[in-house]
């Protein structure tokens, strides 16, 4: 009879691990979308030393389907919900995919911990700790042609070409906008040399800029407006400048 009830107690003790093993799966099951895996875990506290959650522990997720294979690193996420808690310790573990294929997808985990075992390169190094070994699949429908933004346009790859392209559509990606091409500081001063420098080229090298284009510097004419010149849009503050962009006149 005790040796019934100890067979229970160490059944049950054993299925209650392998559900808290399986992780909360958070995010849309579909193309391009990201998932986020939660892995109950060591409770630690970002201010932890010894042992350290950022060095002293290695989350690895590995993801399959047919023939793909990738081997995803997780992290310390304090109580899973950080960035609106501001919460600092807590027990969760999380990994984060984005599934690049249809279909049905396997996962298994790989949780280890050991001094500074986050950067080594030996699979086998440190002690295998909860939820090591925990494993499931998830189902991946088609990619939502209606989404918002790039999540109908897949991911942004390098092709060997002079842009980037998304995956899924094969069409390019060409980055416009604020901020866009790029942030560059430079006293105003500098920045003016600069300007007419190119709108008045001193050498036959130099190439006069497009005229479709206008410039806006901190100079300003008689009537106290920016002064428009051909060349660039320049944001200036406090005379440094903030931004330069190259963009048509319309």
């Amino acid at each position: 009879m005790k040796k019934a009830c100890l067979s229970f107690i160490l059944l049950v003790s054993t299925a209650t691990m392998l559900v808290a093993q399986s992780p909360v799966i958070q995010g849309e099951f579909v193309k391009w979308h990201t998932l986020r895996l939660l892995f109950d875990g060591p409770q630690c506290s970002e201010t932890d030393f010894s042992p350290n959650p950022f060095l002293d522990y290695r989350l690895e997720v590995t993801f399959t389907n047919g023939n793909k294979k990738y081997k995803v690193p997780g992290f310390f996420a304090a109580d899973g919900n950080s960035s609106e808690t501001g919460a600092i310790a807590g027990n969760k573990w999380q990994v984060n995919f984005v599934a690049d294929e249809a279909g049905k997808w396997n996962y298994s985990v790989s949780f280890r911990s050991g001094k500074d075992i986050a950067i080594s390169d030996q699979p086998a190094e440190g002690k295998a700790i909860a939820p090591n070994d925990a494993s499931g699949t998830f189902t991946i429908t088609a990619t939502d042609k209606s989404a918002p933004g790039f999540l109908s346009k897949g991911r942004v790859e390098v092709v060997g070409e002079r842009y980037l392209k998304f995956r899924e559509t094969g069409t390019y990606f060409l980055k416009n906008g604020a901020d866009s091409p790029e942030r560059i500081f430079l006293p105003t001063s500098t920045l003016i040399r600069l300007i007419d420098m190119v709108i008045k080229p001193s050498s036959a090298k130099a190439k006069p800029i497009p005229k479709k284009v206008a410039i806006v510097t901190n100079r300003t004419s008689k009537t106290g407006r920016p002064e428009i010149q051909p060349g660039l849009t320049v944001r200036v503050r406090e005379s440094l400048v903030l931004s330069i962009t190259w963009h048509p006149r319309v």
